[in-house]
């Protein structure tokens, strides 16, 4: 097992507009304590950009294929 299972806290901060270089969005911006920053968009939840502050680490999408 990888940590221990634990109670966090996630924060809603706002709408937020976010470009990147898959395309722009309109996010919702989370926050976990002050550690995790995370912003997802639309109706499949696909996370935009992902940021673990104390490991330095940032996520960005990249490429965004839709399927119909």
């Amino acid at each position: 097992m990888l940590g221990k299972i634990c109670d966090q806290t996630i924060a809603f901060v706002g709408k937020e507009e976010m470009a990147t270089p898959a395309e722009r969005f309109t996010t919702d911006h989370f926050r976990v304590h002050d550690t995790v920053k995370l912003h997802i968009t639309g109706p499949d939840t696909i996370m935009v950009r992902f940021q673990w502050i104390p490991a330095d680490r940032d996520y960005v999408l990249n490429c965004l294929e839709m399927g119909q």
